[in-house]
């Protein structure tokens, strides 16, 4: 299920965009160097959640789509290593 031909991010532009709009929230879809697929929340002024609220509303639309359980998790991200 590659849905991202350009990026090949699959599933993760799928919850970005549903996400987007239903929500209206801006996430960025990427991976990291081993292909995990991640999805970036970078806080905005006009709507600004913390860490349980974006995890409690991933888990929800993560609960509607799957099968099984994706975990959440919350990171730190840094540019450069």
């Amino acid at each position: 299920m590659e849905y991202d031909a350009d990026y090949d991010l699959g599933l993760a532009v799928i919850f970005r965009e549903i996400i987007q709009e239903i929500e209206g929230i801006e996430l960025t879809a990427c991976d990291d160097f081993e292909c995990r697929k991640y999805l970036i929340y970078q806080p905005s002024t006009k709507r600004n959640l913390i860490k349980d609220g974006m995890t409690e509303l991933f888990q929800c639309y993560t609960d509607i789509l799957m099968d099984e359980p994706i975990p959440v998790d919350h990171q730190s991200v840094e540019n450069g290593g």
